[in-house]
């Protein structure tokens, strides 16, 4: 008899222990223990804790037009907006820098605080797709200027 199976009728007792349990049991089918992987098995790599944002497809075009939609839309320079987005992430909506993500590198906190303020959704993922990253950095620089970007908006 398996050692688990007796250790659950020591402290169970025999009398309330079922019995087609524990024929089940006894009969190996059901299995209690989990598989271990062999010793020349790899080991299942451990699942991220952070989710990958996935980033749509986007081209040159589809950027220009961006920059050129929200500039107009909050009267900002246009080249401006562009020079940020080349100076902190060379125009990739996937760069990240810790906490920082995005065409604009926006924190996840300066994120929410600036989308709630727009009224629009504050989900930090969303700073990983462009038009929405162009949006609200033209929000943004449109209401505080560029001191957000010191390095990158001279």
């Amino acid at each position: 008899m398996d050692e688990f199976v007796r250790q659950l009728l020591f402290h169970i007792g025999w009398a309330i222990f079922p019995i087609s349990l524990f024929l089940l049991i006894s009969q190996n089918t059901i299995t209690m223990s989990t598989p271990r992987p062999k010793d020349d098995q790899p080991l299942a790599e451990t699942p991220s804790l952070t989710p990958t944002p996935t980033l749509p497809p986007v081209t040159s075009s589809q950027l220009d037009q961006w920059f050129t939609k929200y500039s107009n839309l909050y009267s900002i320079d246009r080249q401006k907006l562009w020079k940020v987005a080349v100076c902190e992430s060379n125009l990739r909506p996937g760069a990240t820098n810790g906490d920082y993500g995005g065409l604009y590198q926006f924190s996840t906190n300066a994120w929410k605080s600036t989308r709630r303020a727009m009224n629009l959704d504050p989900n930090p993922e969303l700073r990983f797709n462009p038009e929405e990253a162009i949006k609200t950095a033209a929000f943004k620089i449109s209401i505080v200027g560029f001191s957000p970007w010191s390095n990158c908006g001279k």
